[in-house]
């Protein structure tokens, strides 16, 4: 803090005169000057609180009061969403009614994308023959595939006849006071360039995805501010059916979809939309399946190919283009991996004995080890893996404590000998995970730990065997069989097994009937079956059975909640936020943010239905 502002004016004499005498009247100015500055100061803040643009925290609520809007429940979930509101609450109050408004205000409150459907204009309706109104008929063109695949979608433009069902209850739509809400509350996420995958066998035939797994490729999301959104701005799956309709919109340098060969960009009209489930290679062009994720060259096939395309996930676990943090400064060793540095085989590390070296994607990227971890630390060593996707198994030996950080590993992690193992998994998508009885156990956190591996398949394989486990905010697809278990917020969907049940605690959890754990509190169904409103038993845990989207990885659902599942299970950590991995993303919140929005912005006797997006 300057405080010889006040000093620095006083003449040179007298300044001469203070200094001979040991600067007193220096000092007071200095004190005098200080209390000058926090005036001033204050001034400052008083000033920018008069803007909400600029104002203090605690100030938006006093704004928002000025202008009639109120913090509602949820809104701390969307960043700065109540700041937000207020500020565009004038604006958007004369739009009041207006699709565009109702996009924007549900946007800021929920962060997530949002398209608004009014029903009323696709009804089918007998039209003035001076006056007509294009769209409106009821005659529809069963030759346009395209329109027809986006009937019932935000997209759909069909005209439909009336249907009279409330929308309330889920099952109407098209009706004059229907509006719908579409919302994508997956993350769209970019990829590349990046090389694809080869596939084995079969000549000219690749996967988008690295590990060669089908993963279906989704339009990039439009920055916030960007307009309203229309087809090609928001998240949505890329049809065959839209690649087919429109390939120059999809395909090419800064589309949705880029593929080069040879350093060569592949033209729009160079593409087919085909299905490639049965790697079907069509002539005279690339083909390329959107909804699997696959492309085929015709013959002569290329060695490689990169491509440039757009993934959706529920929320940022798992290996992805996320920005990586800071090194800690007592790595050992450092090794950045970018998407053209892809490890095509097994990568085997021997450790030295006190080392900590860090495997890490540089930002932006995701790139892949193909193959597996072989790591050997006969004195005791850390690795650190960070925002990888590892396509074989992590076999550890020696003493290795293992930290993976925003890693997709599904053939999981084990233990080529009896050493003292650690790991660590944060927001990563974890395969079954063995470790012996010596090792210090298995931490994770915001994860999915998966048994079967990714494919969807057996629920009751093992995801855990190891003899501690801290288990908070994941989702366990398989058994898990441990000495000591502490979990909270988290969904098993196999059977528990703990030998020790009087130390620890399992937390705001669901554990399906017949698992063995410590005490638990407020877990699911022990919680449901013990209300005297509970009924039917069998119904009653049925009904709290967790239900997901999809349980294969590569499906933008994975180890997602289904919409349908329990209030018990979508609302039931400790926080209110849903159990399993994707606690973190405050869904509950969000919800109840994105529907206070309707409350006010409605247009007056509409009814509004909020539909999620595959």
């Amino acid at each position: 803090m300057d405080t010889e502002r006040l000093y620095g004016l006083l003449p040179a004499v007298y300044r001469g005169h203070d200094a001979a005498q040991g600067g007193a009247l220096r000092a007071l100015l200095a004190v005098i000057e200080a209390e000058l500055l926090a005036v001033e100061d204050a001034l400052d803040a008083q000033y920018a609180n008069w803007f909400i643009e600029t104002c203090a925290d605690d100030v938006v609520g006093r704004i928002g009061e000025l202008v009639g809007v109120h913090p509602r429940a949820g809104e701390a979930a969307g960043p700065g969403s109540h700041r937000t509101l207020v500020a565009n609450a004038v604006a958007r109050r004369r739009r009041k009614g207006v699709a565009a408004a109702l996009e924007e205000v549900a946007r800021d409150l929920s962060g997530w994308p949002v398209r608004v459907v009014e029903y009323y204009r696709l009804l089918a309706m007998t039209q003035h023959s001076q006056h007509p109104v294009a769209g409106r008929g009821a005659t529809v063109d069963v030759r346009d595939r395209a329109a027809l695949a986006r009937h019932g979608g935000p997209f759909v433009s069909l005209a439909t006849r009336p249907d009279v069902r409330r929308a309330a209850t889920g099952r109407g739509r098209h009706n004059i006071a229907n509006i719908a809400l579409f919302v994508w509350r997956a993350e769209s996420l970019p990829v590349g360039p990046a090389p694809a995958a080869p596939v084995a066998g079969h000549p000219g035939c690749f996967t988008f995805h690295p590990l060669g797994v089908d993963a279906p490729l989704v339009m990039p999301a439009a920055p916030a501010g960007a307009g309203r959104p229309g087809r090609y701005e928001l998240p949505s799956r890329i049809t065959r059916a839209a690649l087919a309709e429109a390939p120059d919109r999809l395909v090419g340098a800064g589309r949705a979809i880029e593929i080069r060969v040879g350093g060569r960009t592949v033209e729009p009209a160079e593409i087919r939309a085909a299905d490639l489930g049965a790697w079907a290679v069509r002539a005279g062009g690339v083909t390329v399946d959107p909804e699997l994720g696959r492309l085929a060259f015709p013959r002569p096939a290329p060695a490689g190919c990169e491509v440039r395309y757009g993934y959706r996930v529920p929320a940022g676990i798992g290996g992805g283009p996320y920005p990586r943090p800071a090194v800690a400064g007592d790595a050992t060793e450092v090794r950045t991996f970018h998407d053209d540095t892809v490890p095509a085989g097994d990568l085997t590390l021997d450790l030295e004995p006190g080392a900590t070296l860090v495997l890490r994607a540089a930002d932006g990227t995701r790139p892949a080890i193909r193959g597996g971890l072989r790591v050997s630390a006969p004195g005791g060593a850390a690795l650190v893996v960070d925002g990888l996707l590892i396509g074989g198994r992590i076999v550890l030996s020696g003493e290795v404590r293992l930290t993976l950080r925003h890693v997709t590993v599904l053939a999981g992690v084990g233990a080529g000998d009896g050493g003292e193992h650690r790991v660590v998994a944060d927001h990563s998508i974890v395969g079954p995970v063995e470790l012996p009885a010596a090792a210090p156990g298995l931490r994770a956190t915001d994860s999915v730990l998966d048994g079967s591996a990714g494919t969807g398949g057996n629920v009751r394989a093992v995801a855990v065997v190891t003899e501690t486990a801290e288990v908070l905010r994941c989702t366990v697809l398989g058994e898990v069989r441990v000495g000591r278990l502490t979990a909270a917020d988290s969904i098993f969907t196999g059977q528990v097994q703990a030998r020790y049940q009087q130390s620890d605690s399992v937390r705001y959890s669901y554990l399906p009937p017949g698992s063995v754990t410590p005490p638990r509190y407020r877990c699911q169904p022990d919680l449901v079956l013990a209300s005297p409103d509970a009924g039917d038993p069998g119904q009653a845990e049925h009904r709290v059975r967790p239900r997901f989207r999809d349980l294969v990885y590569g499906a933008p659902g994975y180890a997602d909640l289904d919409p349908d599942c329990a209030t018990e299970i979508r609302a039931g950590a400790e926080s209110g936020a849903e159990m399993g991995a994707f606690a973190g993303r405050l869904s509950p919140q969000r919800d109840a943010a994105l529907r206070s929005a309707l409350d006010e912005y409605l247009p007056y006797g509409m009814e509004a239905v909020i539909i999620d997006v595959d």
